[in-house]
């Protein structure tokens, strides 16, 4: 595990404005995650897979349908008889989940010629089975296999998409809250030269010191402030960057709170690295599923289709007293001779999933060299913190020294104020290796499935 410099958490835990109108990292990434856009595209398209879940099983369709039609016709035989012709019909349709398809149908035609009407009425019901392609709803099996498949894989991109803007809201917190820490520095620093300033002054009255001094001093704690001013700047443009992609209308930008805490929690709670965790290779693994499920379903989709039908009905002549009962039983077999668009379908599954078994290779062979990067960087950045530590304390006992020497005259103020800006410049340094460290760290948690814990929510939320 790697542990943090506590010289570091004494500069970085430095404060700026008002508690009323601080907002905190916790409460930053919950307002963010509903403005990113490519995060809120990946649940939309989760939920649309969703949907395709529930129609893929959805097998249970019924149709009911009615009709009604009548028809005036005049004969044309030598009698001239007229007559006239209605026909009414309900029928009836339920597919199941087995691929079965049953109808019934109930129909009466009624026939009026010379006062003399005659019914039909018929019964009719009917059983179709595929027997090859969807054989007993293979097929449909098959397909719903597919698409659920497909909703892993969402879920997945959509976990991953989440992570990367939870990373991205992060090192845009950070980034701020660092050019806050900066203008505080400048502040103390601008401080700092107004009391040498009042010290270069009440020497060069007593002749202690030359008037270069005195005039390099005024010249020292004018830029002082004009640093200052440089420094509101960058935290201007800096919130500008942090608070467009949430509310580009608002008016009042609060102050960010320290953020150590969070960051240092999410350190020590760094599950150990394992590539098959990482959430970018557990989507691949799920994408090649979907695939492999994909040619399954184009193989039986595609099969040549051999159906088996079975149909019976009942006629009654109600007027004639003549009654006609059909059974009919039909097997058909398709042959298409010429069907390109079955083999290209079949060939395009089959490519697409060799093509993903490279692309989870080359997901795999990615995500091992990240780990391997980030963890050589942040062991670099720690090591260099710690250098910098140790020169920074060095360099705050050296500019005491040197202010008191100055203030008897016995160094230039030139001398003092290489000392000066040697820990100006140091504290600076600290800051922003610190930003470095905690970017990398936070980039690294994706590597290892810290999805909740990454974007301070509850696991499974």
């Amino acid at each position: 595990m790697l542990h943090f410099p506590s010289a570091f958490i004494l500069v970085f835990a430095l404060t700026f404005g008002s508690a009323s109108t601080a907002e905190t990292i916790q409460d930053y990434l919950k307002r963010s995650l509903h403005a990113e856009e490519i995060y809120q595209i990946s649940e939309i398209e989760k939920t649309i897979t969703e949907q395709e879940v529930r129609i893929a099983s959805d097998l249970w369709t019924s149709a009911l349908e009615f009709s009604h039609s009548g028809i005036d016709r005049d004969f044309t035989d030598s009698d001239e008889i007229s007559g006239t012709y209605q026909q009414s019909e309900v029928s009836l349709s339920q597919s199941l989940p087995s691929g079965t398809d049953i109808n019934f149908n109930y129909s009466q035609d009624t026939t009026v010629s010379s006062g003399i009407a005659v019914e039909l009425e018929t019964y009719q019901i009917s059983l179709s089975q595929d027997l090859w392609s969807n054989a007993f709803g293979e097929a449909d099996r098959k397909n719903r296999q597919r698409v659920r498949l497909l909703l892993d894989q969402q879920t997945h991109l959509t976990r991953l998409e989440k992570a990367k803007a939870c990373v991205r809201s992060h090192s845009r917190f950070l980034e701020t809250y660092t050019y806050q820490q900066i203008m505080d520095i400048e502040s103390s620093r601008a401080r700092q030269a107004q009391r040498v300033l009042d010290i270069s002054t009440s020497s060069y009255r007593k002749k202690l010191i030359p008037k270069l001094d005195y005039l390099s001093a005024q010249s020292d704690q004018i830029e002082s402030e004009s640093r200052v001013l440089s420094a509101e700047q960058n935290v201007e443009v800096s919130q500008a960057t942090l608070w467009t992609l949430i509310d580009p209308d608002l008016k009042q930008r609060p102050r960010l709170t320290d953020p150590l805490k969070a960051f240092q929690k999410l350190e020590s709670e760094r599950k150990t690295f394992r590539f098959e965790n990482s959430l970018s290779y557990q989507a691949a693994i799920k994408n090649l599923d979907a695939l492999q499920a994909q040619v399954e379903s184009v193989r039986s989709q595609y099969k040549n289709p051999l159906t088996f039908s079975l149909q019976a009905s009942h006629k009654d002549f109600t007027n004639l007293n003549l009654t006609d009962q059909v059974i009919q039983a039909t097997l058909t077999f398709q042959w298409p001779f010429n069907n390109p668009t079955r083999d290209a379908e079949v060939r395009k599954a089959f490519d697409q999933h060799r093509q993903q078994k490279l692309q989870l290779r080359q997901t795999k062979k990615q995500v091992v060299e990240a780990h391997r990067q980030y963890e050589s960087q942040l062991d670099k950045l720690r090591q260099r913190m710690d250098l910098v530590k140790k020169q920074l304390n060095l360099v705050k006992q050296q500019v005491g020294l040197a202010l008191k020497r100055y203030e008897n005259g016995r160094i230039e103020f030139v001398d003092y104020l290489q000392y000066r800006d040697q820990e100006v410049s140091l504290r600076s340094s600290y800051l922003q290796l610190g930003q470095q460290y905690w970017t990398s760290l936070i980039s690294s948690l994706i590597l290892t499935d810290q999805l909740e814990a990454l974007c301070f929510q509850e696991p499974h939320s």
